[in-house]
């Protein structure tokens, strides 16, 4: 789907059309789905996060005044929704050195090993690479998303890069 179409969905949805809203549901809760089970411990706690978020942007969606943000605002607030749910569920996951330290005794083939790579890293690294890699965000997309200036986004995609490359070749 096309950057106008979404804002043509957009603008709709907050008219109140249920069909915008079906449609923007459609296209965006999948790739929500993936950003929120890479950061909690079960995708069943996922799937509830992201339909709570769709239930609070319904609520609102009127309160959007740029639909060019939309798919920026969205994301923030699932990663809004996960931050309370960690601080309700008191379950803080700190990606440390023991996942380096399994990655290469596990023997797993290249694409179970990607998951684990990503958990190498910093969460505020790892967030980055989700966003640009797996959801194809632009960066302008993701300072927008993580309130974060520009220039810091590129900065720690940088360094995540740098460290995936050293934790990869390390694996082998």
């Amino acid at each position: 789907m096309q950057q106008a179409q979404i804002d043509l969905l957009v603008l709709a949805f907050q008219q109140g059309e249920k069909r915008a809203y079906s449609l923007l549901y459609q296209y965006f809760t999948p790739g929500l789905r993936r950003f929120a089970g890479y950061r909690v411990s079960s995708q069943a706690v996922a799937d509830d996060l992201v339909q709570n978020v769709w239930i609070k942007v319904a609520r609102r969606v009127h309160k959007l005044n740029d639909v060019r943000v939309f798919q920026s605002w969205l994301y923030r607030a699932l990663r809004w929704e996960i931050s309370d749910w960690r601080k309700s569920a008191a379950e803080q996951r700190h990606a440390g050195d023991d996942a380096l330290a399994d990655i290469a005794a596990d023997g797993q083939s290249e694409p179970e090993r990607i998951p684990r790579l990503l958990e190498a890293l910093k969460p505020e690294e790892r967030e980055i690479v989700e966003l640009f890699y797996l959801h194809e965000f632009s960066l302008q997309a993701i300072s927008l998303t993580l309130e974060l200036p520009l220039g810091t986004v590129k900065s720690r995609l940088h360094r995540a890069r740098q460290q995936l490359q050293t934790f990869y070749s390390e694996g082998d």
